[in-house]
């Protein structure tokens, strides 16, 4: 577990324990705006501690990029705030917690939903979460421009490879909203897991995406089975370390669902 500084209002939680899972704080002045939760409860009590410290603020507010277990689970150290999601998150919520039998979260309400973005803070200090899938059905990002920081969630991933092997991962929107960040003025980018980066990673993730979608289309047109578009030689490579088969694992999905009329 680290601590870290990213900026003048910004620190994150990296969880070294599983994947580098980050959560993050954001000093919106009003307020503090907690963003994911990590993977254990204790450590997010002593995160939110010593948030509250660092800024001298009480007052705060948390949301969720996403209802990926591993972004939930400390959620117990939050549940006295107001809790902001967007209104794609409560399905696959309900489903990991009946699946992973959490009996404490059976009865978790949010706050507030929003259905496509939402602002938080005011003017000069505001930040704004938006729903674009990509990972999940229910992903989302957060963008602080006061500090071109990009609060990405799962829909970038660094120090290991993306991870796009969910029944709802969906690669179209996967590039929909990487192009959409490349509109934006980023300087820092927060993953959900790894460590913090820069635009450039974007770009290589982004182009990585478009050929691979390139790639799966053809490879349906020419009704190619899976075990030959993971042998074929234009199979794009990527980037990143993949000792888990990540990779491989989310072009078997993303192919078994592609429709090419």
């Amino acid at each position: 577990m680290k601590f870290i500084n990213v900026s003048e209002s910004v620190w994150i939680c990296q969880d070294s324990q599983y994947y580098l899972v980050n959560s993050v704080c954001v000093n919106l002045g009003s307020e503090l705006l907690f963003v994911d939760t990590g993977i254990n409860s204790l450590v997010a009590q002593k995160f939110r501690k010593k948030m509250h410290k660092v800024f001298n603020q009480e007052k705060a507010i948390l949301t969720l990029t996403h209802a990926n277990n591993d972004h939930f689970i400390g959620l117990e150290a939050f549940m006295d705030l107001p809790v902001i999601v967007s209104d794609k998150f409560m399905l696959p919520f309900h489903n990991r917690v009946k699946s992973m039998e959490i009996k404490k979260f059976k009865s978790f309400v949010p706050t507030k939903t929003y259905s496509s973005s939402i602002i938080f803070g005011s003017e000069g200090g505001s930040l704004t979460f938006t729903l674009t899938g990509g990972h999940t059905d229910d992903s989302c990002y957060g963008y602080y421009p006061a500090e071109k920081i990009l609060i990405a969630g799962d829909n970038i991933i660094t120090d290991m490879s993306q991870f796009f092997l969910h029944p709802d991962s969906n690669l179209q929107k996967y590039i929909k909203c990487l192009k959409s960040w490349k509109k934006l003025d980023i300087e820092t980018i927060i993953p959900g897991h790894g460590n913090i980066t820069n635009p450039a990673h974007i770009s290589k993730v982004l182009t990585y995406f478009e050929r691979l979608n390139d790639f799966l289309i053809q490879a349906k047109k020419s009704d190619l089975q899976i075990h030959e578009i993971l042998k074929h030689k234009d199979l794009p490579k990527y980037f990143e370390p993949d000792p888990n088969n990540w990779i491989r694992k989310g072009i078997e999905q993303i192919y078994r669902n592609l429709n090419v009329s």
